[in-house]
């Protein structure tokens, strides 16, 4: 299995043809006063698995780790199987995207979202949680 791309987005929305449509992609800081609610964010995970690693099923999960080490809510898992190619010079690919509304990050500081296949972690996206000042904060990620 190859992770082609893992990313944060503002809003993503993926077409019934296979296409995603993004907004405020491929961030990395959160900027605002805490506790801090996002009114919407997405994680999108691309993977790509040759036909032999086929047909069989794979656990998947994502989690957000705090700065103190503790797992956030959502935390996301499911059982995945990618199906063989119909050529056999292909390979199979899987798009996961988690739509997320309404998450609260507690306090300033790094925070980690962890991709994990079969729990081994695939990849981690650091997030850096930035205390603005009230009067210049925007509750914004950028």
């Amino acid at each position: 299995m190859e992770l082609t791309y893992a990313f944060l987005a503002n809003s993503a929305e993926m077409s019934s043809d296979g296409k995603l449509y993004l907004m405020g992609a491929d961030f990395n800081r959160l900027l605002g006063t805490y506790p801090l609610t996002l009114q919407s964010m997405s994680l999108i995970v691309k993977m790509v698995f040759p036909p032999e690693e086929c047909n069989r099923e794979y656990h998947f999960s994502a989690e957000f780790i705090a700065p103190d080490g503790s797992r956030l809510e959502p935390y996301f898992e499911r059982n995945i199987s990618p199906s063989v190619p119909d050529e056999p010079d292909r390979k199979s690919s899987l798009i996961i995207l988690l739509a997320i509304n309404g998450m609260t990050f507690p306090t300033a500081g790094t925070y980690d979202v962890r991709v994990l296949l079969d729990g081994e972690e695939k990849k981690n996206l650091r997030l850096y949680a930035l205390e603005v000042p009230q009067k210049n904060a925007e509750n914004q990620s950028a």
